[in-house]
């Protein structure tokens, strides 16, 4: 694969990332102890070279079997930006406006039989490329797991 133009070969000595996930049990599930609610956040700082990243941020709540008669069920909702690396933004430019990118997610899956599951995913994204405008996706997943049925 070669490089774009403008785009440094990744060769710098001392490059350096750190990142860091936390996450804790606020209310365990009464159907299944091992599960419950949860929030959740993951952070990466790095030096953006050769890195395609400066950071990135995600926080959320996802919950698993809270909801009474439904212990399988589960859901969430996060929030996320990825800070491009400055190296990629100012190569890239003119030819794409890079710019961070920010988004909000919020999922279901309902458990409809032991093999049958089905759930929606909604996301709303503000895109890296800065001329690029907000969007929003819409998923459905139907998920049968032959190894339940067999």
């Amino acid at each position: 694969m070669t490089l774009p133009p403008g785009v440094p070969a990744a060769t710098k000595k001392g490059s350096w990332a750190y990142s860091a996930q936390l996450s804790h049990l606020l209310f365990p599930s009464r159907a299944r102890p091992d599960t419950g609610l949860w929030p959740y956040a993951k952070a990466l700082n790095a030096d953006g070279h050769p890195n395609y990243v400066d950071g990135y941020l995600s926080l959320g709540l996802s919950g698993h079997g809270m909801v009474p008669g439904r212990p399988d069920d589960y859901f969430g909702i996060s929030y996320f930006n990825f800070d491009f690396s400055d190296d990629l933004e100012n190569a890239a430019t003119p030819a794409i406006n890079f710019d961070d990118e920010t988004g909000v997610e919020t999922y279901c899956m309902l458990y409809l039989a032991p093999a049958v599951k089905a759930g929606l995913n909604f996301q709303w994204v503000d895109p890296g490329q800065g001329d690029e405008p907000d969007f929003w996706a819409v998923t459905f997943r139907f998920v049968v797991d032959m190894r339940a049925t067999s």
